[in-house]
């Protein structure tokens, strides 16, 4: 979260030389990655913000996608050659330019999207069941046509077979991201019914000690 990362932030650079690069792949706040921007150029250290989309499974098999911000291009292209690419090919590594808060806030867009997703899946496939239908069966046939995607295929088969092991994004971890969707949307005047929905969601979830513990997909409990 924006405390740890600024926790790190301060002890690398209590010690650093001028020309390090520091490569945040965390997911924070545009506040914090701006000022954490700012905090490296003043040491004469190098930032690129560079939040990840993967899951724990896709990081080992080079499968990962970052956003990218801060610093110039020529830093940013040093990110991906030297820290980024046994994750990713250069081409799932995407330059939102100078300001490292433009790379935050792509990946809370991503994850209010894949947010909205789990939660989708679940409405939809209770509906399904709720008719009598297989709802695995239903899941196959809509990501095999109009929802064919990692996101949908992904974490359709937990939420079908409601397996919602650990190991993968932690219900902390959804619930932070949550509550730094909702504060940046707050910060632009955006609105987002759907957003403040889900993070009142994980609010609760988060202290289901049921669930807790599990993947954030097991959000689609509590829509069950």
């Amino acid at each position: 979260d924006d405390a740890a990362a600024t926790a790190v932030a301060d002890e690398l650079l209590s010690a650093a030389k001028p020309g390090l690069l520091h490569v945040s792949v965390s997911t924070l706040s545009p506040v914090c990655a701006t000022d954490l921007e700012r905090k490296h150029r003043e040491a004469g250290v190098g930032f690129v913000a560079a939040p990840v989309f993967a899951r724990p499974e896709n990081m080992r098999a080079g499968q990962a996608s970052f956003a990218l911000s801060g610093g110039d291009a020529a830093l940013r292209r040093r990110a991906v050659d030297e820290a980024l690419s046994h994750a990713a090919p250069a081409e799932r590594c995407f330059d939102f330019g100078d300001s490292a808060g433009a790379a935050a806030a792509a990946k809370l867009t991503g994850n209010f999207m894949i947010a909205g997703a789990i939660e989708a899946l679940a409405e939809g496939l209770d509906l399904a069941e709720g008719h009598g239908l297989d709802r695995q069966q239903v899941l196959r046939m809509l990501t095999s046509t109009i929802f064919d995607c990692a996101i949908y295929r992904g974490y359709g088969d937990r939420i079908a077979r409601r397996d919602h092991s650990e190991g993968g994004f932690s219900m902390a971890n959804g619930l932070k991201d949550a509550r730094l969707i909702r504060d940046a949307a707050a910060a632009t005047r955006t609105a987002m019914p759907l957003g403040a929905h889900l993070a009142a969601s994980f609010e609760i979830a988060a202290m289901d000690p049921n669930i807790s513990h599990l993947d954030w997909s097991a959000l689609a409990l509590h829509v069950a």
